[in-house]
């Protein structure tokens, strides 16, 4: 399985949201899916612990919508 994106992309993606974007818009800007968003976010964000409140399992399509 080959990683579509480099981990430069992701950070950039994650700064972005930090910085006020949503995760619709970066998805829709993008073309990166809701799921992949919020991995990233986790992966990448220094407060792991809030990053399960705001993309919990199974929950990741309701935030792209808003």
């Amino acid at each position: 399985k080959s990683n579509r994106f480099t981990d430069d992309f992701k950070r950039t993606l994650v700064t972005l949201h930090k910085e006020g974007k949503t995760l619709r818009e970066l998805q829709d800007a993008y073309g990166v899916s809701s799921s992949a968003l919020c991995r990233w976010v986790h992966q990448f964000s220094e407060l792991k612990w809030m990053t399960k409140l705001l993309c919990p399992p199974n929950r990741s399509n309701v935030l792209a919508k808003t």
